[in-house]
């Protein structure tokens, strides 16, 4: 039993559902029976449909086919069974291309490789982050890329050329999207620079551990096409005929949750070579301390953004209360922390229950000579709390390896971001430096709040570092020497995280993507602030 939505205004005399079941060569009878649940209308559809068997010329070998039924609106059912012998043929000749997805994280140098199928493909040309940069001519259609040291967000698409480079189909993919357990793609079609007509078109989702998917809403530009609730998310479109691009859009939500839809957005009929402009709006969450507490009185007339040292026009401002949070915690497990490990456990299983509550996720990472993930993505207190009884203490300590990987999962996370690091703060074994460290935690733009157990003041380079990374993105460090003195810095965190004035604003257009980091002041007419430093164009 499948659901579908097809709104009233924008179905044809014919309803394309498509179901999708792997079949062995032969001939088949399907029936369809299709239901109105609004007038309770019923009807029952047969047709003939004829799984062929495909031989491969070269091999010799036949190829087992899929078998796709679909289901007209009952008034007017197909002329034609769907699935005969010539139409498998023709799909088997169309053109197609993949790009394999490389390891996750990507860094340094990675091979991109492609998958081919289907007849006239003669090159392939790859793009990285919008810019052409490099055409491969024969197999195997690969590309060496360095993706640098640092696992960072990078898009790359591959296109397949025909003998007279015009491009016949292609794939897009993003390279270190992150960790979230929430998404929705849309598989292909990714790259077509000529569509018309009748479209299949197949969705991915990833739906996090113990939700439902409420729904999967299928656009072309802003009119909905259809409503998908199970799988296969696979739905047969209408493209019309247009001089100009257009675009696909698909939006998932999930059920009974306060997480936001997430979507997917692929252009169609674009020109090969069409130039991009990033318009790049910087959203500075931040907090406001008068007589100690965070301050929800002010307006934007009460703010003043400094971009370099020029004041820069406010674009967006919101005041955000009590929204959903998505925390990380990266805990010291390493030999230092063998005598305080029991109160670092009790401290992050503290934190935990006292600030998360319905509508949260968390993580959870270990960290001694290399971090692990001991808790993936996961909404359930009792999980980060089974997740953190498992830490034992050992080994050096890799806090700069910690906090770069720890940040990685909040790729493509959207809304509230928090990371909390619980540490003696001294590194030991990492492989990125301090200054990589840095560079990495401004560009993801999450704040870090510190929780340094049994630092002393006398540590000045190790308090000095941990305060820098902290302030730089918003957050704070707390200084601490026993789990009983945590109940202050949480209701510090909690408060900051549940009350934001979110700021925001354009670059002059002078300000190129891919320059330097360029330094941001925010001032308020009254109390302390605290926000980003600053951004990566």
């Amino acid at each position: 039993r499948y659901r579908f939505d097809f709104p009233a205004e924008g179905a044809s005399d014919k309803l394309p559902i498509v179901i999708d079941r792997l079949l062995r060569p032969a001939e088949y009878v399907s029936r369809v029976k299709v239901t109105d649940p609004n007038t309770g209308a019923e009807a029952l559809i047969e047709q003939t449909v004829d799984v062929p068997e495909i031989f491969d010329i070269a091999a010799e070998t036949p190829v087992l086919t899929t078998s796709t039924t679909a289901a007209p609106a009952p008034e007017k059912p197909a002329a034609e069974p769907v699935g005969a012998p010539a139409e498998a043929v023709a799909l088997a000749k169309e053109p197609r291309l993949r790009i394999l997805p490389p390891r996750d994280p990507a860094t340094g140098l990675e091979t991109v490789e492609t998958q081919l199928s289907g007849e006239g493909i003669k090159a392939v040309e790859f793009w990285l982050d919008g810019k052409k940069v490099a055409v491969r001519r024969t197999a195997p259609y690969s590309l060496d890329l360095d993706f640098g040291e640092i696992p960072q967000m990078r898009r790359v698409r591959a296109i397949a050329l025909d003998a007279h480079d015009k491009p016949l189909t292609g794939d897009e993919l993003t390279i270190n999207a992150g960790t979230d357990p929430f998404r929705v793609r849309i598989a292909s079609p990714r790259f077509a620079p000529q569509l018309q007509g009748l479209t299949r078109v197949e969705m991915d989702v990833d739906i996090p551990e113990g939700d439902e998917l409420a729904s999967l809403e299928l656009y072309w530009n802003e009119t909905r096409l259809a409503t998908l609730y199970d799988e296969p998310f696979v739905q047969t479109i209408d493209v019309p005929k247009s001089e100009g691009p257009g675009y696909l859009r698909a939006v998932a939500t999930l059920k009974d949750s306060t997480a936001p839809p997430v979507e997917d957005v692929v252009m169609i009929n674009t020109p090969a070579y069409m130039e991009e402009l990033n318009v790049h709006l910087v959203e500075l969450p931040t907090t406001v301390i008068i007589d100690g507490k965070p301050s929800d009185k002010l307006t934007d007339k009460s703010f003043k953004i400094l971009d370099e040292g020029k004041p820069v026009t406010i674009a967006k401002f919101d005041y955000v209360r009590d929204l959903p949070l998505s925390i990380g915690m990266a805990i010291d497990s390493s030999g230092s922390m063998q005598n305080r490990m029991d109160e670092a456990q009790k401290a992050g299983a503290q934190f935990f229950e006292k600030v998360m509550r319905k509508g949260d996720k968390a993580f959870v990472v270990a960290f001694d000579e290399q971090p692990r993930l001991m808790q993936k993505w996961s909404t359930k207190t009792s999980d980060v709390h089974a997740a953190l009884a498992k830490v034992r203490a050992e080994d050096r300590t890799a806090l700069y390896d910690a906090v770069v990987y720890s940040l990685y999962n909040f790729h493509g996370v959207r809304g509230q971001k928090a990371l909390v690091v619980i540490s003696d703060g001294k590194d030991t074994a990492s492989k990125f430096g301090y200054d990589q460290t840095l560079e990495y935690a401004r560009r993801t733009g999450v704040p870090i709040y510190a929780i340094g157990i049994g630092i002393r003041p006398s540590e000045n380079k190790v308090r000095f570092d941990l305060d820098r990374l902290c302030r730089e993105t918003g957050g704070s460090t707390y200084y601490i020497d026993q789990a009983r003195d945590l109940q202050r810095v949480y209701d510090d965190i909690q408060a900051e995280l549940r009350s934001q004035y979110i700021l925001g604003f354009y670059p002059s257009p002078d300000v190129k993507s891919g320059s330097k980091w360029r330094e941001l002041t925010v001032q308020a007419s009254q109390g302390k602030v605290k926000t980003i430093k600053g951004y990566f164009p």
